[in-house]
């Protein structure tokens, strides 16, 4: 039986890179602002941009792989649809030794 893919898969995979672009971006103005005496220039548009919005941004990023991660928990804990157990019941392991009284 093939196991249907989930599609909220390859969007938590997009926003977890748009979060570590955004993170690098952070780490680099703060490291340029620590170690650089020159000013931020208008050529240094993404870092400006980051500078005024970077936290937001990355906060928001952080919410929705959040969101996406329990998501994607409560849409995979579904049984499969051909189960030969009941449910609530777990299924039968012919590897393990069975209890005998």
């Amino acid at each position: 039986m093939k196991k249907r893919k989930n599609p909220l898969y390859p969007l938590l995979g997009l926003v977890g890179i748009l979060f570590s672009v955004t993170a690098f971006a952070y780490f680099v103005m703060t490291w340029r602002a620590i170690n650089s005496h020159d000013p931020l220039t208008a050529s240094d548009s993404l870092m400006n941009f980051i500078d005024r919005h970077g936290s937001l941004l990355l906060s928001i990023e952080l919410g929705l792989l959040a969101v996406l991660t329990v998501a994607i928990m409560a849409t995979d804990r579904q049984p499969p649809r051909n189960s030969d157990s009941q449910s609530g019941e777990p299924a039968a392991n012919p590897a393990s030794p069975s209890k005998r009284s």
